[in-house]
């Protein structure tokens, strides 16, 4: 998570880290929202159609059973994502960097700087005890630029290996292109984050990603990664040039009825109407809800316990209110053998800080995504793609994933 008005680099690296005000505005909202109810035909618990790229169960969880859907909590219970069979699914992941950057990710020999993205990618995911992959998208890239017409069919048949895997996918409008009309024609290359979904294209990708994947229910749409308008209406209802932004923007609620127009009763992330689950990115560089030493303070703080992390960042309320909270994405900033600029006593106090956070979220039956399975930007969980943990990051994640 980051101030958008500092877009996250081509390699990942992430910028001035503070600016959240868009988050207290949503999960407040979230909480405002809480008169909405989820009947089992609204959250979408009945068969899904068969169908899916690969010829497998589109409806096959990571337990083997029915579609996924939200079930809010009532009456002080947690609210969960369910499959069909009734069974709460914690998801517990990573974000598979790679996919926002550049249209030609899949088609590189051997790869690319990103890795690969088959089935060897998958058994190295597998291997961490991982059940859920979350997959960030450009979105000039996936409406079909001059430089790769096969980025569409590439990502389809990466969420349809992933999901054969058994694992669950998170599709995520990652880097957005905002345009007019009139360019639309013309339109390039998403080359990073914006403030917020943009009007002319973003819906259109929508539509193309739900009817794409509307079949496969093991498919989670995550609207769009850390949006940065400034009120509640923009993010909402979106307009021109409204909330800060100097574009036309989309609000959640056109994206949202993008994705049910075309047929798509998936889980979706980012709002509370029917089949939704709230989303929040959790690091301990946001220290004015981590707590946590980091450039904004002089490195000369330290980390608040889980819980309090939690209530600062508006968590608490969100899961008190009955919604269940994905953490898109999570991590630390160290990740090398060489702390610096962190001493080793704090490198290991954002270690334990993390495992606590993890451990929280796990005794809340909440779900959580780790940014980003890769060996290269920040903060990256490998030190290469046989799955190799990187220094502290990588190995406290992948060992708190091992007990379960």
């Amino acid at each position: 998570m980051r101030d958008l008005s500092s877009p996250r680099s081509t390699d990942g690296r992430r910028e001035r880290p503070e600016s959240r005000a868009w988050l207290l505005l949503l999960l407040t909202a979230l909480v405002a929202c809480s008169g909405s109810h989820l009947g089992a035909k609204e959250a979408g618990s009945g068969p899904a159609a068969d169908g899916g790229g690969d010829g497998s169960n589109p409806d096959s969880g990571p337990d083997g059973s029915g579609r996924l859907h939200v079930v809010r909590g009532q009456n002080g219970q947690l609210g969960h994502l369910v499959d069909g069979s009734g069974h709460n699914v914690q998801l517990r992941g990573v974000d598979r960097f790679g996919t926002e950057t550049d249209c030609n990710t899949f088609n590189k020999a051997g790869g690319g700087p990103q890795g690969p993205f088959d089935q060897s990618d998958i058994d190295a995911i597998k291997a961490w005890r991982v059940n859920a992959v979350r997959v960030p998208l450009n979105e000039g890239c996936w409406l079909g630029t001059q430089n790769q017409p096969n980025y569409r069919k590439a990502v389809e048949d990466w969420v349809d290996l992933i999901t054969a895997n058994q694992l669950i996918a998170i599709v995520d409008l990652h880097w957005s292109t905002p345009s007019t009309p009139s360019s639309q024609a013309a339109m390039s290359n998403s080359t990073g984050q914006q403030a917020m979904a943009d009007a002319y294209n973003s819906i259109d990708f929508w539509k193309g990603i739900a009817t794409t994947f509307a079949k496969n229910a093991n498919v989670i749409f995550d609207l769009y990664n850390e949006p940065n308008v400034s009120d509640w209406t923009c993010w909402l209802v979106g307009g021109n040039n409204c909330g800060g932004a100097n574009f036309d923007v989309a609000g959640m609620a056109q994206m949202l009825k993008a994705v049910r127009s075309a047929g798509a009763s998936n889980v979706v992330v980012s709002l509370t109407l029917d089949n939704i689950a709230a989303s929040v990115h959790v690091y301990d560089f946001n220290s004015l809800w981590s707590g946590c030493p980091s450039q904004f303070n002089g490195y000369a703080t330290t980390c608040y316990s889980a819980k309090t992390t939690a209530d600062k960042q508006g968590i608490s309320p969100v899961i008190a209110a009955g919604y269940p909270v994905i953490v898109g994405e999570t991590g630390i900033s160290v990740f090398s053998s060489d702390p610096a600029p962190y001493s080793s006593t704090q490198a290991q106090e954002l270690a334990t800080w993390f495992d606590n956070m993890l451990t929280w979220l796990d005794q809340n039956e909440q779900s959580y995504v780790a940014w980003s399975w890769n060996n290269d930007g920040a903060p990256h969980l490998l030190d290469d793609y046989s799955g190799t943990p990187s220094p502290t990051f990588g190995v406290t994640y992948q060992g708190h994933l091992a007990k379960f």
